[in-house]
């Protein structure tokens, strides 16, 4: 039966977290996004980059089969002209993906030297769709988005310096947070983020599967928070992904973001959780036992 477009409507935020649960114990892997990206998606980046709900809203595209959802196309909430596709089979058919490339093009991108530009994420080695991109004149770019997953392997081992604490997002206000968001990610000198910062976080912790008691801070004697995660998890597929992790510049080599992400895991390993994953192949990630697993080509058009 052929799929049925729909626009996204606001009682559609859990039909679509349900369905990249589902789509994630399908695959197997992230071949679509998991569910910290669609949250931090709808509160954080949407929030950070001044994108109103309704304009979030109306970034997205539904289409339908027998009333389930089978594949769906949104934007990251940073305005950015960055475009996601999220499939409810591998192989999606050609007609229904023709259509979702079709509402990308009329309806999404941004405007670049006075045209119209898109950027696509295609997994690595979706070749009906990297065959369509290629057809409709999109060009596939040098640079990736890589995803690394860390095999859960007990309980870490978790020292603190003398003089700092962990506390969790009961314990810390989205102030404080917000502050630690600038100082980490060097925008601390750029007004309208930090204003922003703070709202991001409250937003954050109004999203369906935040969870306060994962969303921890290492606080120094004076009350800084000085290094950060927010671990997401997935209960029905046994996975945590972290997202965001930072550290304050002064403050790095200490060993605290290794801290904060093993107790993080640690967290989460007693529930069951199986595997870890972050977006990101850094260095850092990999000395922590991460190992690169899923890689998403850009794809770039100008409209």
């Amino acid at each position: 039966m052929k799929a049925i477009f729909r626009k996204y409507k606001s009682d559609d935020f859990i039909r679509i977290r349900d369905f990249l649960v589902s789509t994630y114990q399908k695959f197997g892997k992230g071949y679509n996004w998991t569910i910290e990206r669609w949250n931090f998606s709808y509160s954080m980046a949407r929030t950070m980059n001044g994108v109103s709900i309704q304009q979030w809203e109306d970034s997205i595209g539904i289409w339908e089969s027998n009333g389930n959802i089978v594949g769906i196309v949104n934007s990251e909430g940073e305005d950015r002209g960055e475009e996601f596709f999220q499939v409810g089979e591998m192989n999606t058919p050609k007609d229904t993906l023709e259509e979702m490339f079709d509402f990308t093009e009329k309806n999404l991108g941004i405007e670049k030297e006075g045209k119209r530009f898109v950027q696509l994420r295609i997994p690595e080695g979706d070749k009906e769709r990297e065959f369509i991109a290629s057809s409709r004149g999109y060009v596939k770019q040098q640079w990736n988005e890589t995803t690394s997953t860390l095999a859960m392997a007990g309980m870490q081992s978790v020292n603190l310096p003398k003089g700092f604490c962990f506390k969790n997002g009961y314990e810390l206000s989205d102030t404080i947070k917000g502050t630690a968001h600038a100082k980490a990610f060097g925008y601390i000198d750029k007004d309208i983020y930090v204003k922003r910062a703070p709202l991001s976080y409250a937003a954050l912790r109004k999203t369906p599967d935040y969870r306060a008691d994962l969303d921890l801070g290492i606080v120094s004697d004076t009350g800084e928070i000085v290094s950060f995660c927010t671990m997401w998890y997935d209960s029905t597929n046994k996975i945590g992904i972290l997202e965001p992790v930072g550290t304050i510049h002064e403050y790095r080599r200490m060993g605290l973001g290794r801290a904060v992400i093993y107790e993080a895991l640690n967290r989460i390993a007693k529930e069951g959780a199986i595997r870890a994953y972050v977006g990101s192949d850094q260095d850092f990630y990999l000395a922590l036992g991460f190992k690169k697993d899923f890689i998403s080509n850009i794809w770039s058009k100008n409209l």
